[in-house]
């Protein structure tokens, strides 16, 4: 009688066997730190495994390096054969530098590949895209103001009692000049006028007509007795279009 014999390995753990893409979208002139599921459950297609194992690395393969933006890993450049845990993904030890000298929008990527804690061999090849938004231009900012008038005078009001006059003074990120201002509320006690006619709530009155004269207040000839006036005002600047707030 003969004997057959089989001999049946033990079972080897596996790779993972899904690796994905991932895109992520963020404003311009930021750093965005990567997370963990940024490369497990964020992906197309998430990553999965197996046997149930967590991702235990992630390795560079390379990076694309022709855009503004820059990739760091602990505080050095990203680099091709580096080796990211999943511990430093959580620890927020990758990140992406955005460059505040680019105004348009662009992307940066590299890809990578991962391994379980089981098995830790390396499969699958994902691509991670960081798309940065182009640069949007912003409001200005102003503060407020008071000025002291006789009674029923008419005053005229200048464009540097809107912006450096202010606490704080008129700023623009940009460096954009004052535009329009816009009378959000109207005094309850004397007049608005721009040339000659009374200001109606909310009316956008350009800076070209305040530098020219011809914003002005009238205190109302029968209060005799000292009062205080106010209202409120935005600017808009000439480069986001925008009105302070």
């Amino acid at each position: 009688m003969a004997i057959f014999g089989i001999n049946i390995n033990g079972y080897v753990n596996q790779p993972p066997t899904q690796v994905g893409d991932n895109t992520i979208i963020v404003d311009h002139d930021v750093t965005t730190v990567m997370t963990l599921a940024n490369f497990t459950t964020e992906t197309t297609p998430p990553y999965a495994d197996p046997d149930g194992d967590a991702l235990q690395n992630i390795r560079i393969l390379s990076i694309n390096g022709g855009n503004t933006g820059s990739f760091e890993y602990n505080g050095n450049p990203l680099a091709v054969s580096d080796v990211i845990s999943s511990a430093d993904l959580t620890g927020g030890l990758l990140e992406h530098i955005g460059d505040s000298g680019t105004l348009t929008s662009y992307s940066d990527s590299f890809t990578f590949e991962a391994s379980d804690v089981g098995s830790s061999s390396y499969t699958g090849t994902g691509t991670f895209t960081v798309t940065v938004n182009a640069y949007v231009n912003q409001p200005p900012t102003t503060g407020d103001n008071a000025i002291t008038i006789d009674h029923a005078e008419e005053r005229v009001l200048t464009t540097a009692e809107f912006t450096t006059g202010t606490t704080p003074a008129y700023s623009d990120p940009e460096g954009d000049a004052a535009l329009n201002l816009r009378v959000n509320t109207l005094p309850a006690n004397g007049t608005l006028k721009v040339n000659g006619i009374d200001v109606t709530l909310n009316q956008v009155i350009p800076f070209t007509s305040i530098t020219s004269g011809l914003f002005t207040y009238t205190a109302n000839l029968g209060l005799t007795t000292a009062r205080s006036v106010n209202f409120d005002f935005d600017i808009e600047d000439s480069g986001s279009g925008q009105f302070s707030s």
